[in-house]
């Protein structure tokens, strides 16, 4: 076989195309700007990528006690919810969001209970509590009252219809320095229980400030200051913000000055309002009598002697009146006289009545006959008609 033979054959049964490659155009980059500090991709990529899980977490902010983050969610839940019970690894148990402690732990000292108002009160902030109120003695006879109350009266009254349980405390403008410390003491003691530890820590040097003003200016100056000082913390402000009361308040000592200046009370070393003193007798906060203001409010109710009902001697007999009515009233009807029988005349007399005249209170009282029977004219009677025979 020839080669012109082979082409020939090779042509006749297969069809060669031929495809010419295109290769497409690179795009032009642009200059990419550099960076003086580049941060890598793959670190970021691998931060992201990365289990929050596992990632270490702050333990002060965990719950006391707690071993780890997921106890400390557990604990944090049901102290929020005070439902459910979780015995923890470290041998609490926490059930209904009390915390119940294991081991040695100690209780601390107990402090005498406030009224559910004022509990309710000091939790907040929300309003001002009179500082004698923080006395021993004093929240003693109040929980006293509180316990004796029965149970009707609290259903009537909710937590906060009533603070006091008894007797109110005593005015805080009228007691002394000694007295003033105890119950600054106290208060601040019933404030770290509440949970305002910051604003307790505060008040110790609100507490030198004081001591300090009572040797420049007079107790009375100091006092009124402390007071100002306690309402502005003890109420709830537009911006939910409180002054630095640790240090002076100068507007505050103004106040007070100006007060004690116009009450005549900057020469006292001592309260004068306090029992005994010079002005035991006025008013702290009005400088005014306080017999005055107590007979202003007060109203005694009075007897009227002039009632129907009232029980004065000279109204008559049995205190019903002067009238003949009101003297010799039976209780009965007006026109029961009639069928009575009352005047000897048998005229209006019926069944139902003639058993009452044995019981009727006529002064003129007679039998059937018509003669008088007992009473003093009956007997005037009998002696004219024994004169006569």
């Amino acid at each position: 076989m020839d080669e012109d033979d082979t082409h020939s054959n090779s042509s006749s049964e297969t069809s060669v195309a031929f495809v010419k490659e295109v290769i497409p155009e690179r795009p032009v980059q642009a200059p990419v700007p550099r960076v003086a500090n580049p941060v890598p991709l793959v670190q970021t990529q691998l931060q992201v990528s990365d289990n929050p899980s596992t990632q270490p977490s702050d333990e002060s902010t965990w719950f006391e006690g707690a071993l780890s983050k997921d106890e400390s969610d557990k604990a944090h839940a049901i102290m929020a919810s005070k439902k459910g019970t979780l015995e923890m690894k470290n041998g609490d148990i926490i059930h209904n969001g009390r915390i119940l402690k294991s081991g040695n732990a100690q209780m601390k000292e107990s402090l005498a209970p406030l009224s559910p108002g004022l509990t309710i009160i000091l939790k907040n902030l929300s309003s001002y509590i009179q500082l004698t109120v923080f006395n021993d003695e004093w929240l003693i006879k109040d929980q006293k009252a509180w316990s004796s109350r029965t149970t009707k009266s609290d259903k009537k009254e909710s937590g906060e219809a009533r603070i006091y349980g008894g007797e109110a405390p005593v005015e805080e403008l009228t007691i002394d320095f000694e007295a003033w410390g105890d119950c600054m003491e106290l208060f601040c003691a019933h404030l770290v229980s509440c949970g305002w530890k910051p604003v307790a820590d505060r008040f110790e040097g609100h507490i030198a400030v004081v001591k300090k003003l009572r040797k420049d200016f007079g107790w009375m100056v100091a006092l009124r200051y402390c007071r100002l000082v306690r309402q502005g913390v003890m109420r709830e402000t537009v911006d939910k913000s409180i002054g630095n009361y640790a240090e002076l308040q100068e507007t505050l000592l103004v106040e007070a000055k100006t007060t004690a200046e116009s009450y005549n009370e900057r020469h006292y070393r001592t309260n004068p309002y306090a029992p005994g003193r010079p002005k035991a007798s006025v008013c702290p906060l009005t400088n005014k009598p306080k017999s005055s203001t107590t007979t202003g409010n007060s109203l005694t109710p009075t007897e009227n002697r002039h009632s129907f009902t009232s029980s004065y001697k000279g109204n008559g007999r049995k205190g019903r009146g002067g009238s003949f009515r009101g003297r010799y009233d039976d209780g009965r009807k007006r026109d029961d006289w009639k069928r009575d029988d009352r005047y000897a005349s048998d005229r209006y007399a019926s069944e139902r009545y003639t058993g009452n005249r044995g019981r009727s209170r006529s002064p003129d009282r007679r039998d059937r006959n018509g003669n008088p029977v007992k009473g003093k004219k009956a007997r005037m009677t009998n002696a004219i008609r024994t004169e006569w025979n």
